[in-house]
């Protein structure tokens, strides 16, 4: 991956992002909801690494803990409009949220939900592709996975936190041009390579 030796600044805090402003998930939620719309004609990108989120809680989730593929689907599929009405409203401002779903083979049994609710995403408005996780061996020496990131509109860098079970636990944030122009442009490289989520399901989930 050539373009990881143009990404020395962004390397240095995927070894210890300790030095980003703290938020709790709270913080965090806040935090993004007001700066996603600081930056117009600008996309927002999202690397997904982890394998499995603890997303108690969330109704289509906790449909599908419990055995209900039926219900968690319609669940997810009620989120349609308010899906719809965020991509578009991006879409108005000039921008598009493109997503990176980096996986792992076997498939865990939540990314094989999360892959049918990400293609609910995509037909609202979502821009998503899927990369093997081999794809980041630059990037994860000695067995560190690279934590998941997201950065909006080339003006914020965050970096999500997870407790040991996988639930959400906050942020650091980081709004660093040269860090937050190395992940953009790692993000769009690794996006460009990846497979369209829709290709992904037909080949690997739908069969």
């Amino acid at each position: 991956m050539a373009v990881v030796d143009d990404i020395g600044p962004l390397m240095e805090l995927l070894r210890d992002p300790s030095s980003g402003a703290r938020l709790s998930q709270d913080e965090y939620g806040r935090d993004f909801a007001d700066r996603l719309w600081l930056a117009d004609n600008r996309d927002t990108w999202k690397l997904e690494r982890r394998q499995f989120y603890d997303e108690t809680g969330f109704p289509s989730w906790d449909a599908f803990a419990v055995g209900d593929w039926e219900r968690s689907m319609e669940l997810y599929a009620e989120m349609r409009s308010e899906l719809q009405a965020f991509f578009w409203r991006l879409r108005e401002r000039g921008s598009r949220f493109c997503r990176i779903r980096v996986v792992e083979t076997p498939l865990t049994a939540y990314l094989r939900w999360e892959v049918h609710c990400l293609r609910v995403r995509v037909r609202c408005g979502e821009r998503i592709r899927v990369i093997p996780a081999e794809r980041l061996a630059a990037l994860e020496p000695l067995g560190r996975l690279v934590p998941d990131l997201v950065s909006l509109c080339g003006e914020t860098l965050y970096v999500t936190e997870y407790d040991d079970g996988g639930k959400p636990a906050g942020a650091r944030r980081f709004t660093d041009r040269e860090v937050i122009a190395g992940y953009e442009g790692l993000a769009s490289e690794l996006f460009w390579s990846g497979e369209e989520l829709e290709s992904y399901f037909e080949r690997e989930i739908a069969r």
